[in-house]
Parts: C-alpha cells; sequence; structure tokens
C-alpha cells in the first residue's frame, strides 16, 4: 500500500500527452501493418515481457505475481512466494496475499530481502515483513514443483549447503523477471535501415543514434521489450533515447 504514489507515473503521463495533443489510440493490437500505413519514421517498441520461470521443472504448476494480486488466480489458504529478483515485485504480491488472509513462505535466491533496491526501500520491506509475521528465507533457488494431491510440493536448494529442502504449499508464486515480448520488433527489425541496432554508447552518453542513409524508418525497443528491468530503468531507456531525436 505503500507504493501506491506510483501511480502518479502514469497520472502525469497521461496529462503531458493530453497537454501535448499526442494521439493515443487504446485498446488496438499493433500489427506491423498498422505501423507502416502510418509512414514512421522512428518506431519504438516497448511491448513489455512475459514472466521468465527459467529452468524450474513444472512450472506451468506455479503463478506469476501480477496474477496472484488479480482475479486471474484462485489461490489457496497457504502460498509459497519465490523472489528471483531481489526487486518490488515479489514482497508487493507476498504483502497483497497476506492482507487477503493467506499464509506467506517467503523464500529468495537472495541472501537479504529486496537486495536489488535501494537501503530505504529494503527498510520499508523489512518493517513490513516484521509486521505482518512474514518470515523470510535467503540463499535458496526454486528447483522444481510438483502436485501431490491437491497441493503442491516445492523444492529448494540451498545455495550454501546445496541440501534440498520440500515445502508442501497450496499454490507457488514465482518472481524471476520477464522474457522480452519481441515479435513486433522482430517483424519490423527487417525493413528498418538500422536493423533494430541500437548504439549503447550514443544511448548512454545522450547523443543521438546513427543516421543512415537509405529511407526507411528506424526502430529501437525499450524498458521490459529490450531486457528484463524495473519500471524506472524502462523509463530513463525512454529518456536516453527520446531526447536525442
Amino acid at each position: 500500500l505503500w507504493r501506491r504514489d506510483i501511480q502518479g507515473i502514469i497520472d502525469w503521463r497521461e496529462k503531458e500527452l493530453d497537454y501535448l495533443g499526442v494521439d493515443c489510440r487504446l485498446n488496438t493490437y499493433a500489427e506491423v501493418e498498422n505501423i507502416l500505413a502510418e509512414q514512421p519514421n522512428v518506431v519504438i517498441v516497448a511491448t513489455g515481457g512475459i514472466p521468465d520461470f527459467g529452468q524450474i521443472r513444472e512450472a506451468n504448476l506455479c503463478f506469476n505475481p501480477w496474477d496472484a494480486m488479480t482475479s486471474n488466480a484462485k489461490l489457496g489458504d497457504d502460498v509459497l512466494v519465490y523472489d528471483g529478483t531481489g526487486r518490488h515485485v515479489a514482497p508487493t504480491a507476498a504483502d497483497f496475499l497476506k492482507r487477503q488472509g493467506k499464509k506467506i513462505q517467503y523464500f529468495s535466491v537472495d541472501d537479504v530481502l529486496a537486495k536489488e533496491l535501494s537501503y530505504g526501500d529494503r527498510v520499508v520491506w523489512k518493517k513490513h515483513f516484521a509486521e505482518e509475521g512474514i518470515n523470510f528465507i535467503g540463499d535458496h533457488t526454486l528447483v522444481s514443483v510438483c502436485k501431490l494431491g491437491n497441493s503442491l510440493i516445492a523444492k529448494l536448494r540451498c545455495d550454501l549447503t546445496q541440501k534440498i529442502k520440500e515445502i508442501t504449499a497450496s499454490d507457488v508464486i514465482v518472481e524471476s523477471g520477464v522474457l522480452p515480448f519481441s515479435e513486433l520488433f522482430d517483424d519490423l527489425r527487417n525493413g528498418s535501415s538500422n536493423k533494430g541496432e541500437i548504439d549503447l554508447n550514443a544511448l548512454s552518453d545522450f547523443r543521438p543514434q546513427p543516421n543512415y542513409s537509405d529511407k526507411a524508418y528506424l526502430v529501437y525497443r525499450i524498458g521490459d521489450a529490450a531486457g528484463s528491468r524495473d519500471v524506472h530503468t524502462a523509463m530513463f531507456d525512454a529518456l536516453r533515447l527520446c531526447s536525442t531525436f
């Protein structure tokens, strides 16, 4: 609940787009033909990603945090949350489900909670977990999940001892980042003048991307469409790229 202010990221951008008179087309699935019909000079693909369950065996038995926090998943009372990124997503799901009355077992590949976040954010999450009675168990890798009657058995390997621990739960929530949803980008790149390539040195230095001699469009991808990352990194991708046009 303490992160509700992140909604301001969307609210501010909606107001800016409205102020600038940008033609926003929502609830529309963008096909290559639709995009090329606009005769664009530049196409920036920000199609996000799909949950990455990595090398977990029987991962089809698991849910991702987004489904767990919506009506897309009907969860039992005893939920195991596995955090493979150390970002906000897994603890947010655990906090949300705990407030729904679920019993939470929380395991992480990291040695501390929310390791990839700032010190201040980590302290807030540690405080929430202490208040909600959620125990953090680190240095574990989720190896596999299998069914046992109406329950699931999750096998987790301790990365310090290599011993396998079996945990019984009604459901297993896995946060391991995302894989780029790149179908649209892949379809566009062959017809582009830059073949989808981005000059990373120019990007990091806030310099314009290279010019190309032909008259075809340029195509780039940002955010989770390029690789698993958080919202602030995706915004920075867009800022560094678009401010040079």
